[in-house]
Order: C-alpha cells, then sequence, then structure tokens
C-alpha cells in the first residue's frame, strides 16, 4: 500500500510500518514541516532485502522508519525530523534555545518505547489471534487460520534482534514506569512554552501504555488488548489525557491519496 502524505508529486519515499510510535514520528514530523512523501509500508522481515536494495546498506541492522529523497538517505526517525526541520516550513520542533531539554525527552522517550516494544512482543507471542490478525493483508483468509507460527517465528527474530529477550516484563515495566514518574513531574502541557520534539516523543511513547485513537496509530482489533499495558494506563491516566489532548491541538492529518501497489 502506497499512502502520499501532502499529495503532490515528490520523489521522497518514505518506508514506514503503519502503526510504529517510531514511523510516527517520522510520518508527523515531516507532515508538520510540509515535506511531501509517498509511503511505502513496510513488512517485518519480509520487506528487508527490498529496503537493503533501495538503501544500498548491505551488512548489520536496519529498521524503519527510512525516508530517501533525491540527494540522501535518512535512517531513523531522529535523522528524518531533522531532515525536515532543517528543510521544511511551519514552526520549529527542535529550537537551539531548547537543545538539551529536547535531548533528554526524546532519549526518555525513546527508552519507554525500547521497553514498550519488548512487552508488546512477549504479549502478541501468546495471543494466537494477535498473531493471526498481525500477518500481512494479502493472505487469504483460508491460510490466515495456520499463520500464528509464521507470525510467531518472525515475532521471535524481531525480538531477539531488538533485544527484547533480556529482561522480564515486569522489569521493562520498571523501566516504563521510572521515565513516565519524571516525565510528570515536568511542567504542562509544554517543556518550554511550546510543542516540540520532546512532547511529541512522550506522546508517542505513552501508545504502550494506552493505544489512541485509530485515525493517528492504526490497529487490528485483536492486537490493540496487546498494546495497552492495564496497569501503566491506570497508574497514568493523567498523561495519557494530556497526550489526547497534545493530540488533538498538534496532530493534524494531510490530505492524503492512496492507491495499491
Amino acid at each position: 500500500m502506497l499512502r502520499i502524505g501532502i499529495a503532490t508529486l515528490t520523489l521522497n519515499r518514505l518506508f514506514a510500518l503503519p502503526y510504529s510510535p517510531w514511523s510516527e514520528r517520522a510520518r508527523w514530523s515531516l507532515n508538520h514541516h510540509q515535506i511531501p512523501y509517498i509511503e511505502h509500508e513496510y513488512q517485518p522481515l519480509l520487506s528487508e532485502p527490498k529496503l537493503r536494495w533501495q538503501t544500498r546498506k548491505w551488512r548489520g541492522p536496519i529498521s524503519v522508519p527510512v525516508l530517501i529523497t533525491e540527494q540522501s538517505t535518512l535512517l531513523g526517525s531522529m535523522e528524518i525530523a531533522e531532515y525536515a526541520e532543517q528543510v521544511g516550513t511551519g514552526t520549529p520542533l527542535m529550537s537551539p534555545t531548547f537543545a538539551p531539554d529536547i535531548k533528554t525527552w526524546v532519549l526518555q522517550a525513546d527508552g519507554i518505547m525500547s521497553a514498550g516494544r519488548a512487552i508488546l512482543i512477549h504479549n502478541l507471542m501468546h495471543s494466537k489471534e494477535a498473531m493471526r490478525a498481525s500477518l500481512p493483508s494479502w493472505v487469504p483468509p483460508t491460510l490466515r487460520r495456520y499463520g500464528h507460527p509464521v507470525s510467531h517465528w518472525v515475532l521471535k527474530r524481531l525480538g531477539h534482534k531488538y533485544g527484547c529477550f533480556q529482561y522480564r516484563p515486569d522489569d521493562w515495566t520498571k523501566t516504563m514506569r521510572s521515565s513516565l514518574i519524571k516525565w510528570r513531574s515536568v511542567e504542562k502541557p509544554y517543556l518550554n512554552q511550546e510543542f516540540t520534539i520532546a512532547e511529541m516523543s512522550m506522546v508517542l511513547a505513552l501508545q504502550f501504555a494506552e493505544p489512541c485513537c485509530s485515525s493517528v496509530i492504526p490497529l487490528h482489533l485483536q492486537t490493540r488488548s496487546c498494546w495497552r499495558h492495564d496497569q501503566l494506563a491506570s497508574e497514568f491516566e493523567d498523561l495519557i489525557n494530556w497526550r489526547d489532548d497534545m493530540l488533538n491541538l498538534h496532530h493534524k492529518i494531510p490530505e492524503t491519496l492512496e492507491t495499491s501497489g
């Protein structure tokens, strides 16, 4: 599936996962700065050979989001956000005045997301319905019912790739809670009187406590419960409400054109 953000002719190609908070950070940054792109949906492991060909990155780990422009290849959501900041329009998300604070909280948010991903993979691997729902859309219904062993294998590979099995889910939860307590203690609604990539990152990190509405990050009904962390969702309801307010104020879905390909 191709999705064209800020519908216009462009050579910018964004390779992304529809449901990934990291991919959404790249997408949100591009949209905020009015940078056009064509989005290519990435399928874990299955799309890796094509992505390596497109990026000419033959060795080492590779993941999305990736943005390929006429001039360069940008790996990771923060590289893409920095590119958008440099060449796009709109209000800055990385003001040099607030650079130390922004860096600190982006790292905190990344830690929450990495821990949340580990718990998510654990939850998915223990739900046959969620594993079937995670199969690519082109898998026919007659085969989907037998597809959970394939999903389990993919999830296991991803878990090892990202170090998700180094600790138990309870230990990952402690990591998330520690950072969320720190974020709760800072002034709201903004860290420094304006919306930055720091707020954006913490908004997206809370996806691993309580998933936001599907218009922002689409999730299968069968997988949504695997994303939700009941304990953290209850404990940090105030932050989730703050997250929803930030999305209402700052997350604008651009005019898009969808086409299969």
